[in-house]
């Protein structure tokens, strides 16, 4: 069988974190990008299968990525409102919207 691994990547993921209720993962790859995936119900259905959503990928840092993190804080409603965080060795921290996010 011919090893596959890598060979038509241009590009590696080189860290995944999930929020800490599983509903969300983030992804910051080799090209200093950052992608999120969101688990959720097919239309809104609640009789409708589980999936994995892709909601975008944003090339945000200019070198590499160092790490990515989800946050939590309260709203004006005091609900609890996740955010994402990314640190680069370009000495920036981005915050992300995940809950507007959209491929």
């Amino acid at each position: 069988m011919e090893d596959l691994k890598y060979k038509n990547w241009q590009y590696y993921i080189s860290g995944i974190v999930v929020s800490h209720d599983s509903s969300m993962i983030a992804i910051m790859d080799s090209h200093c990008s950052v992608s999120l995936l969101r688990k959720e119900r097919k239309n809104g259905d609640p009789w409708e299968p589980i999936e994995w959503n892709f909601c975008g990928k944003i090339w945000s840092h200019h070198i590499d990525i160092t790490s990515i993190s989800f946050g939590e804080s309260l709203d004006e409603n005091e609900q609890m409102k996740l955010w994402l965080f990314s640190i680069g060795q370009d000495q920036q921290c981005i915050e992300y919207d995940v809950y507007n996010s959209t491929d």
